[in-house]
């Protein structure tokens, strides 16, 4: 398995400093509701942690979807919720999904506190365990199971693919995704794609030129770009030139290449950057 991202109306024609204090109260209705948006996301996400309490419903869950559905179906899940136990609540959830069709588990090895703790600080504080989910493995050799949670390198990766199935990368492959051009050589013994980000970058340009032809505007593309050079010489000025360009009408692809300008392009090997 490969390891492979949310009326003010003004009739007088406003001074300066009026259209300064306007943009600041816009952007911070802005700010306002796009964090709101994210707490309710949030939590959602821990609502749904909660189901490991119900795992004969997740699995009539799973059920009801293989019953409707050609795809694989998988389950993802924490360690267990609150007190739980996890070698109870785990490898209860496990064995009813995996009876009901489930074809792969994914467990964050960290459990779920719904009370006292908040959406990010579930994110850190509880501490991971590693070796509850291999000994679910043990348990169930026929059955695939993948790791997830506080995996920062393609290294750490292959390690745990020792135990498990697969290994899931969430935030360390969005915020350095330069780190996933050596799954290929450490993985699978085979050259990497692309010998740097940047000529992994320059490959995204005619992609981006078919995205905005759709009338997809730049910035949502290059916001997911930004970690892509992280200390690499040059990466402030790309991100500050995405950040600052991108956002404009009619914004081109050019914007990327002009970006790229920026990057101090080497012969470095990428294990030799620094995290």
């Amino acid at each position: 398995m490969r390891l492979t991202t949310k009326g003010l109306l003004l009739i007088a024609i406003p001074a300066v400093f009026e259209l300064s204090l306007l943009s600041a109260i816009v952007k911070a209705e802005a700010d306002a509701a796009a964090a709101e948006r994210w707490g309710q996301q949030s939590q959602a996400v821990l609502a749904q942690a909660s189901r490991v309490l119900e795992p004969v419903l997740v699995a009539d869950c799973v059920a009801a979807m293989k019953a409707a559905v050609k795809v694989p179906v998988t389950v993802k899940c924490r360690l267990g919720v609150n007190a739980q136990e996890p070698e109870q609540a785990l490898f209860d959830l496990a064995k009813k999904v995996k009876a009901a069709g489930a074809d792969v588990l994914i467990v964050h090895a960290r459990k779920a506190w719904l009370q006292g703790l908040s959406p990010r600080e579930n994110r850190e504080v509880p501490s991971l365990d590693y070796t509850i989910v291999r000994r679910l493995k043990r348990a169930h050799p026929d059955f695939t199971i993948v790791l997830n949670g506080g995996i920062t390198s393609v290294e750490q990766a292959r390690a745990e693919l020792e135990y498990v199935d697969g290994v899931m990368m969430g935030r360390a492959a969005y915020q350095e995704p330069w780190r996933l051009l050596s799954v290929d050589p450490l993985l699978y013994g085979e050259p990497a794609p692309f010998a740097l980000p940047r000529a992994a970058a320059l490959a995204l340009v005619p992609y981006i030129e078919r995205e905005l032809a759709e009338g997809v505007r730049l910035n949502a593309i290059t916001r997911h770009l930004m970690g892509l050079f992280r200390a690499v010489p040059g990466a402030r000025g790309f991100r500050r030139h995405l950040a600052s360009e991108a956002l404009k009408p009619g914004a081109s692809a050019s914007v990327i290449a002009d970006a790229l300008a920026q990057v101090v392009d080497n012969s470095r090997n990428l294990s030799n950057i620094a995290a």
